[in-house]
């Protein structure tokens, strides 16, 4: 009895599996869930927990560690000795003996033929305003002069530069200097000069803002040199002013 049972559970079996090859389809293996999640459900990487960023406080209040002091600015800067008017937005008129026309306090006319001719000044009040007027008597290096020769048949002379426009070869030009210098210490405080390393400009000027004595050497060849000297002790030149009832 025994044995039947079990020839017909071999059986049942057998016949099982037999219909399913005869069918095509294949047993289904179990395969376990790889997320503790349901299949349907979808992958978001979002959702998964993540470490909190770090973050740097903003401080509200600035570093008080640094030092930082506000200093007086003259150690640290060079005074311009011009200060000209045109700087400042100031509407005054200036008193300073550079810029305000004044009555010079010497004045001299000198010939220079190779020659020199030296000046001593006391500057008791700055500063020092050596004005020169050049004099030239010869302007053109190469062609100097034209002279007064006689060309004419008649033997009248006549400006031949201004007649004909033909120069005369001299070979000689006019050149000046004139060099200020410390009547204490005999270092040389200013120079300028006509011709040569100068330039050819028939007024020149010498400023020094300085007090005491100083001296004055022209030098030069072929030149007329009219000097003017003004201090700050110098007087002011009245310049007439037209008053109001002039244009009633």
């Amino acid at each position: 009895m025994v044995f039947f049972i079990l020839v017909l559970v071999s059986s049942a079996g057998c016949i099982k599996v037999l219909q399913s090859g005869i069918s095509g389809e294949k047993e289904s293996q179990h395969v376990p869930p790889e997320f503790p999640f349901e299949a349907s459900a979808q992958y978001e990487p979002d959702a998964l927990p993540y470490p909190a960023e770090a973050t740097t406080p903003v401080a509200s209040q600035p570093d008080s560690t640094l030092q930082v002091d506000e200093l007086s600015p003259k150690p640290y800067t060079t005074r311009d000795p011009y200060g000209l008017p045109y700087r400042e937005h100031g509407n005054w008129s200036t008193r300073e003996p550079a810029r305000v026309a004044r009555i010079p306090q010497f004045t001299k006319t000198v010939t220079l033929d190779g020659n020199t001719t030296v000046f001593r000044v006391n500057v008791t009040d700055g500063p020092l305003v050596v004005d020169l007027a050049f004099n030239p008597k010869f302007k053109n290096p190469d062609n100097t002069d034209a002279g007064n020769v006689c060309n004419d048949e008649d033997g009248v002379c006549e400006d031949e530069e201004k007649r004909y426009g033909v120069f005369v070869n001299s070979f000689t030009y006019s050149k000046a200097e004139v060099a200020v210098r410390d009547g204490r210490s005999n270092g040389t405080v200013a120079k300028e000069g006509y011709g040569g390393i100068y330039s050819t400009d028939l007024k020149k000027q010498i400023t020094i803002y300085n007090e005491g004595p100083f001296i004055i050497i022209l030098s030069g060849d072929k030149v007329e040199i009219t000097m003017t000297i003004t201090t700050g002790t110098a007087r002011e030149q009245v310049i007439p002013t037209a008053t109001p009832d002039y244009y009633e």
